[in-house]
């Protein structure tokens, strides 16, 4: 259950990182690009959430979260290898749109995962999958992203073909749609999906139960708070970061390829671990508030470090690394604790109606992020950064930090509120509740019973 996520971190690198850079082939204003890449908005809202909440309440032959998981893969995967060699901004603005809604079709991926992994076991689950991401991430750095730039000419005139000019941008999408196919592949022929005791399975989708549904329950405002959290953290800067590296600091592709890899290891082979377990033996809220305050703190020493004290506000790529490695301990703290512990709060038969929720919350909060974080970008260079005086397509893409120390901010009063309630036993663990309840009818050689809606 862990490969989906490693391919699906192949072409998520390609939705974050590989789109911003084929974006910029055509334009250079990084309110634009902010509003393009966020566009998942509309296919999140009108896609995305819907396709999450009928996954519990549909079954059909192949399951009923598989059609969804196998028609997005395939048709996000088509689309994939039309992007890089689209002609003009319009035809990849379009196509980009569509391309997004492929994705969210398949929206039902957390809720699938943790529906298969006991409570007890979720922790050590997370990590093994952040190691699997990583190992991905990894791949998609060194290999595909790191020679983004590279150009080919094969000659093929002794076979009467001419010229044939391949580019490193190419392979990247062509190799990514191969591991969306990879992933349709897996769940068409590796899982099943086993039928289910719930009374929601028949149930039609009708707009205003689906609202009600997903926000007309009180006991799942508090879940949705914590789940912002690590939105609100980032802030919508992470189309922005490989810019800040390029444009601002001047290094390449390679470079941050070359920093990334080394961290990567030591964050999949060391941290992750490390932390997964520990995430199983410590409660999970303290883990996940020593990663909130960690980042938070790491980002405001970085943007200092960068104003006040780096050489002509470019830090060495050593010191890039070692930062950058700390920053890696943090968000590591948040990650291997978020889902386990987000998955502890709601029932089982709950994950998909919730995760609608999660994704309208998180596509609302991430499009609203990126697209402020663009203006601000933007602003702050006319005013702040000279460059941009004599250059205005030149950005200070480092204000992107400063973004972040506000929103993190933000992010820790979010949080400590949440602790608040839970200590106070307004947040409910109803899926550590069903777990002891199956545990305990086990026991009594009784079937699981289902916790009612």
């Amino acid at each position: 259950m862990t490969l989906p996520w490693a391919f699906g971190t192949i072409a998520g690198g390609v939705n974050s990182q590989a789109i911003t850079y084929t974006l910029k082939k055509f334009i250079s204003d990084p309110s634009m690009i902010a509003l393009l890449t966020s566009i998942n908005l509309i296919s999140n809202v009108v896609v995305g959430a819907p396709c999450n909440y009928m996954s519990d309440r549909v079954w059909t032959r192949w399951g009923r979260r598989r059609p969804f998981l196998i028609s997005s893969a395939l048709s996000t995967a088509f689309l994939m290898l039309l992007i890089p060699f689209l002609p003009n901004i319009w035809l990849l603005a379009a196509v980009n749109l569509v391309f997004q809604v492929t994705i969210d079709v398949g929206t039902c991926t957390e809720a699938l995962y943790f529906e298969v992994i006991p409570q007890p076991q979720r922790g050590r689950a997370v990590s093994i999958r952040q190691i699997m991401n990583g190992i991905a991430g990894m791949f998609f750095s060194v290999v595909l992203f790191a020679n983004f730039d590279a150009k080919y000419d094969f000659d093929l005139s002794g076979y009467g073909l001419g010229h044939l000019y391949w580019t490193g941008e190419y392979t990247l999408y062509l190799v990514s749609a191969m591991a969306v196919l990879a992933n349709a592949a897996l769940y068409m022929f590796f899982v099943r999906e086993t039928p289910v005791d719930s009374p929601l399975i028949g149930q039609p989708f009708r707009p205003l139960s689906f609202l009600k549904d997903v926000f007309g329950d009180k006991r799942w405002y508090l879940v949705y708070l914590y789940y912002s959290v690590p939105t609100v953290v980032a802030a919508g800067t992470s189309q922005f970061g490989p810019l800040v590296m390029t444009d601002v600091f001047g290094y390449t592709k390679g470079d941050m390829a070359r920093v990334g890899v080394p961290s990567m290891l030591i964050t999949l082979f060391v941290f992750t671990p490390l932390l997964g377990w520990f995430s199983d033996k410590i409660p999970r809220t303290r883990m996940f508030q020593f990663g909130v305050f960690g980042s938070v703190a790491w980002v405001t020493w970085y943007w200092l470090y960068i104003k006040l004290l780096a050489p002509g506000g470019v830090p060495s790529l050593m010191f890039i690394f070692g930062n950058g490695l700390i920053g890696s301990f943090f968000s590591t703290a948040i990650f291997v604790t978020y889902g386990a512990l987000l998955f502890d709060l709601i029932p089982s038969n709950l994950m998909g109606t919730l995760a609608s929720g999660f994704g309208l919350i998180s596509s609302v909060l991430a499009a609203l992020f990126m697209n402020m974080c663009g203006w601000f970008v933007k602003y702050y260079s006319v005013f702040f950064y000279e460059v941009n005086r004599a250059d205005s397509t030149r950005y200070d893409y480092t204000s992107i930090y400063l973004f972040q120390i506000i929103f993190g901010a933000v992010a820790i009063v979010m949080y400590m509120y949440f602790l608040l309630q839970y200590k106070r036993g307004k947040v409910i663990e109803y899926g550590v509740l069903e777990e002891k309840a199956e545990q305990r009818q086990e026991e009594e050689g009784k079937e699981a019973a289902v916790l009612p809606v």
